[in-house]
């Protein structure tokens, strides 16, 4: 029997130094990793917000464990983050 895995990676954009554009991260990303499904995107807020991470994971968690699906709870661990940046 396969197994699927499954898993949500945030990327910080300063660690692709020399990337230019969201469709390199990704080509960068699936040569590491293999392909993939690519199920979010949005634009990139400039600046530096310490304890997003902790936000995103909390409210990931969160769902899953209210029997969210994986993509549900992204959808909303990214939209209250973002929600969170813009307020700040």
């Amino acid at each position: 029997m396969e197994k699927l895995v499954r898993f949500v990676l945030t990327v910080e954009p300063n660690f692709w130094d020399d990337t230019k554009n969201a469709n390199e991260v990704l080509d960068k990303i699936k040569n590491m990793l293999g392909d993939f499904e690519y199920f979010y995107d949005l634009d990139i807020i400039p600046g530096y917000f310490h304890g997003t991470g902790d936000v995103f994971a909390s409210v990931l968690t969160s769902c899953i464990m209210k029997n969210k699906t994986l993509e549900e709870s992204t959808k909303i661990a990214v939209d209250m983050t973002v929600e969170s940046i813009k307020k700040t």
